[in-house]
């Protein structure tokens, strides 16, 4: 009984050893003691019922308690033993293996036309002469050979986007107005001085009295 199969086995063989016990009990109360019939069965009872509840409890629970304890040190054993490695196989090789990697192909993108410089004055609507974002190849025609034109007013021209001969030998009466107006400090030089009839006769390759003058280093 201390190594039972099942718990129920064990608690059934408890109970037929009380229920033995409490019948010796009651015989023995009854014949020995001489008790009455009534006081010998429940006698027989209580040691019936203490028998039984002992033997399960010295029996069946500790054998419950043992197994647990087995279980329990199995299932760490089986928890502490190694896991056995998987071999490798010819599949994993072949997963193992990187693929090349495929080069990008390069995108053909055409190359951005180059921008010519620009060479014609752009016309404003405000009145003013055409003007030019720069001077062509980054070369301005020298304005100071124009009687009137000094370093200053030359830079003045530069701002307003002028920086050719021929860009004011193309100016309109309306124009010169316009110029004349918005000259800083010196207003009214440019019709004064006839400054588009001068830099109509040096866009065209010639000279005058005062660019002599400015050629040969005399003026500035």
């Amino acid at each position: 009984m201390s190594n039972p199969e099942t718990g129920s086995t064990c608690r059934t063989l408890s109970w037929l050893a009380g229920v033995l016990l409490g019948i010796l009990a009651f015989l023995f109360a009854w014949k020995s003691f001489e008790w009455g019939m009534i006081l010998a069965l429940i006698f027989g009872l209580i040691v019936f019922f203490v028998a039984g509840w002992l033997l399960i409890r010295l029996f069946c629970v500790s054998g419950r308690v043992e197994t647990a304890g087995n279980l329990a040190r199995a299932e760490s054993a089986a928890s502490a033993a190694p896991v056995p490695k998987r071999q490798p196989t010819a599949a994993d090789d072949r997963k193992a293996v990187p693929e090349p990697v495929k080069a990008a192909k390069p995108e053909s993108k055409a190359a951005p036309e180059a921008k010519p410089a620009e060479t014609k004055a752009t016309a404003a609507t405000d009145g003013s002469p055409p003007k030019l974002k720069a001077a062509r190849d980054g070369k301005p025609d020298d304005l100071k050979r124009i009687k009137g034109i000094g370093p200053g007013l030359e830079k003045q021209l530069h701002g307003m986007g002028i920086f050719h001969f021929d860009q004011i030998a193309a100016w309109t009466s309306a124009e010169i107005a316009w110029v004349d107006d918005n000259l800083i400090r010196f207003k009214g030089r440019a019709s004064r001085d006839d400054w588009s009839g001068q830099a109509k006769t040096l866009a065209e390759g010639g000279e005058t009295e005062f660019s002599r003058k400015v050629d040969k280093g005399s003026v500035y």
